[in-house]
């Protein structure tokens, strides 16, 4: 039923039911390309599975858990990379070797992440403070 709204009030969205491949193609291509620029890569270094050390920088504990939970995710736990992992607790930093595509995908997962877990944890105390006051009648 939207489609065929869309379709009645715009000529451009009469392609979206039928998915038209050039759309489609050209759309990727310039998400891909924002997505290397954001991390000041190109096509080719995607292709190179070469590993460089990267660093992960983080603020707090729930972050440096955050951060490590990704790498598991992504990487799996027996994988060759913790083995040369490094952390520095008075830098806040975690470093380890990666190609520059498992740095783009554990890049955008942890920064989603982070900002998941602050709305959560934002919502949690203000409804945990709420019921603090009822708790102990301070209203």
């Amino acid at each position: 039923m939207i489609w065929k709204e869309l379709q009645t009030n715009s000529e451009n969205f009469s392609l979206l039911p039928r998915g038209d491949a050039a759309v489609r193609t050209e759309n990727a291509k310039r998400l891909l390309e924002a997505q290397l620029r954001r991390y000041g890569m190109t096509l080719e270094n995607l292709l190179n599975e070469g590993k460089k050390k990267r660093a992960f920088k983080y603020r707090n504990n729930e972050e440096m858990k955050i951060i490590i939970h990704v790498l598991l995710a992504v990487l799996g736990s027996k994988a060759e990379a913790f083995c040369d992992a490094t952390y520095c607790s008075s830098a806040k930093r975690i470093d380890i070797e990666l190609t520059d595509l498992q740095y783009a995908e554990i890049s955008d997962m942890v920064d989603f992440y982070k900002r998941q877990f602050n709305k959560e944890k934002k919502r949690l105390m203000s409804e945990m403070f709420s019921a603090f006051i009822n708790k102990h009648n301070l209203y």
